[in-house]
């Protein structure tokens, strides 16, 4: 079979048009427009200390103790808070009834989002569950630890900046979650 002369030019200059395409790695280019990165706070942790309890925080983020029993641990690059309460109920009715609260407390926060919970017990003896909402959220990130000796301890992240579009804070959740983690791991009487 004979291949005209014509088919064989324009294979050729097809050919060289695609190696003449791809041998140049063009510079990048910045989007235009573009979400923020936010940096992230160290690994490093100090050891803060509620109403008896221990647990290891950011050593970055910023803590204050607004009354006994309470703890707020800000950070302002991640526009959030994580809200701290420790409680020893004095019998297993009023532990039952605090348990309760948190976790109607837990379902009026998510407001019917789909949500993650892990629950694990650390060295010291806590029991501990977390709840992860990745839905846009004011509060989606929400604890309750219970220690061998009967103390309850609770908490949540609250944003204080916008949660939509959930991409955006995505990364800031992601590292909340693992100090909130930590938080918990630490826990101690």
């Amino acid at each position: 079979m004979r291949t005209s002369a014509a088919t064989v030019i324009v294979a050729a200059a097809m050919a060289l048009l695609s190696l003449l395409s791809c041998s140049r790695t063009p510079d990048p280019v910045p989007l235009p427009r573009a979400y923020p990165r936010v940096e992230a706070y160290s690994d490093s942790t100090v050891t803060l200390s509620a109403a008896g309890v221990s647990f290891g925080v950011d050593a970055e983020a910023r803590a204050s103790s607004p009354r006994d029993g309470w703890t707020d641990i800000v950070y302002p690059r991640y526009a959030a808070a994580i809200h701290v309460s420790v409680v020893k109920p004095d019998s297993p009715e009023a532990m039952r009834e605090a348990i309760d609260n948190r976790l109607e407390r837990t379902d009026l926060n998510l407001a019917g989002r789909r949500a993650d919970t892990e629950q694990f017990v650390n060295s010291a003896g806590f029991h501990c569950r977390l709840t992860v909402t990745s839905d846009p959220a004011p509060v989606p990130l929400q604890f309750i630890a219970v220690s061998p000796s009967g103390r309850l301890v609770s908490g949540a992240v609250a944003m204080t900046g916008p949660v939509e579009p959930a991409d955006s804070v995505a990364p800031a959740i992601r590292e909340l979650t693992s100090d909130i983690r930590t938080l918990l791991d630490t826990l101690s009487e």
